[in-house]
This record gives C-alpha cells, structure tokens and sequence, in this order.
C-alpha cells in the first residue's frame, strides 16, 4: 500500500497543484487499486456491511457481519473459515463444513458438508445469492475480480480515482459487466472498502445494490466456530425459521399448547 501512503503524504504537503491552486491526482491504474485492495484484505478481517437493495417488487434493507480467514500467504485456495451473521442467522464455513443455527431457534441446527475449497462458486451452492464482495476479494480464482457478486460477472475495470474532499480521503474504482455495473470505494488510508453501489440485471429486472462497509475486530478465527450442544439437526436451511405464535386475542381463550 506504499503508492496510496505516498499520495496522502504529497496532498498534505501540497505538492500537487493545477490552475488556481487546486489539487488533482492522475487516475490510478487499475491493477495497482486491485493489487492494494486485495493487500488490505490478505489477514483474518471483518466488515459490517450495511445493505440496501432496490427492486422493482420493493426495497428492504439488511446488516450482514462477514468475518474470513484468507489463510496464510502463499498456502491460498480459498479462506480457511467464513463467519457470516445475518440478523439471527449465524452461517460458520471451514474444514468442509457448513454449520448454521438461528439465535432464535435454540434446538435446531443445519450442517452441510461440501468438498473443495470455499469460494464464491461454492459458497452460491450452499447458501442464497451473498452480495457480500470481500468473498470475491479473497477469491485466488479470481485476480482480476471479475466477479464481485455471482449476479455479476465479466468485470472490467476502469482506472481509479481518488476523491481530495472526501474525509477520510477515497479511491473509487468502477467497473462494468455483462449484467450491470459497480463501483467499489476504498479509504486511501487502508485500502478497506468503505460504499459499494451496483446496478445489477436479472431476468429483464433490475437491481439497484447500496452498501456503506465498516471495518470491525475479527476476533480470534479459532473461537469463530458455533456452538451446537443440544441442537437437533434438520435437513434443510428454512427450518431455522422461528415457529410463529400463536395469535393471541385479548380476553379470549389461551392458545393451544
């Protein structure tokens, strides 16, 4: 991350100037954004990430916590564990296991087991659609990032640009696919994602995708598994809903039991 310490320190100092004293910095070629980006995120990391998405049936609006362990450098095929939180939904992915429960359901508990290493591919064939992009960054299928989303594919990237007047400064860089367009933000300080925004293309819809990113502790990746001592194993995802009560009407008889 050498190149964006050194803009920082230039735009401190001023050195960079235009007509009527202006700032200005070239665009950042995108393999070098790329390049930092995936730097920034090659430790146990995790972000909160807050998403709104906008589609013609309606819009709704979901805080995810991912946590992922990229593993040590150079042994990469994929993280070594994914801790995903999603409201009451606790997802836990390493050693070939999927392990998730409800923190509103205390008896069940869902296991799946898969071969091969957790990518964003496989990941799609265990869970539901993740607009989640950090699982694309640790992806060592995928240098380019041509990627971001599964819904999103065949990227590719224009030069980046860093914005002066933002505080903290950013470095936005935006790409287009075959089913839409992206744009990732990065604080130039760490190279974390910082606002994500997609416009995405499926069976004649579209998708408008907004995430603001926040960087929080990872915690220790050993103590990420989840407890399922006295949980009962069910076939399939849904049945970590909650069971709905009952409706209660005021001065009526009790619900069965």
């Amino acid at each position: 991350m050498r190149f964006w310490l050194a803009i920082v320190v230039v735009l401190a100092f001023g050195a960079i100037t235009v007509a009527q004293d202006k700032q200005a910095v070239e665009p950042v070629p995108a393999d070098l954004f790329l390049s930092d980006l995936k730097e920034a995120y090659a430790k146990p990391f995790a972000d909160e990430v807050v998403i709104r998405l906008r589609t013609p049936s309606g819009d709704r609006s979901d805080t995810v916590t991912v946590r992922i362990d990229p593993g040590p450098p150079g042994e990469r095929k994929g993280p070594q564990a994914v801790l995903l939180e999603m409201g009451p939904l606790r997802v836990h992915i390493a050693g070939g296991t999927l392990t998730a429960i409800s923190t509103q359901v205390a008896d069940k508990v869902y296991r799946k087991t898969f071969a091969g290493a957790i990518t964003p591919a496989k990941l799609a064939e265990l869970l539901p659609p993740l607009l989640l992009p950090q699982l694309a960054i640790v992806n060592p299928e995928d240098e380019r990032l041509s990627s971001p989303f599964e819904v999103l594919r065949g990227v590719a990237w224009s030069d980046a640009v860093v914005d002066e007047s933002a505080r903290p400064m950013t470095v936005t860089m935006r790409g287009k696919g075959s089913t839409g367009s992206i744009a990732l933000t990065s604080l130039v300080s760490t190279m974390r994602l910082s606002k994500v925004s997609a416009t995405v293309k499926r069976a004649g819809a579209e998708m408008q995708v907004d995430m603001t990113v926040r960087s929080v502790e990872p915690g220790d990746p050993a103590r990420w598994a989840i407890a399922t001592e006295g949980r009962q194993e069910v076939a399939y995802l849904t049945e970590l809903r909650p069971t709905p009560r009952p409706l209660e009407i005021p001065g009526g008889p009790p619900p069965p039991q």
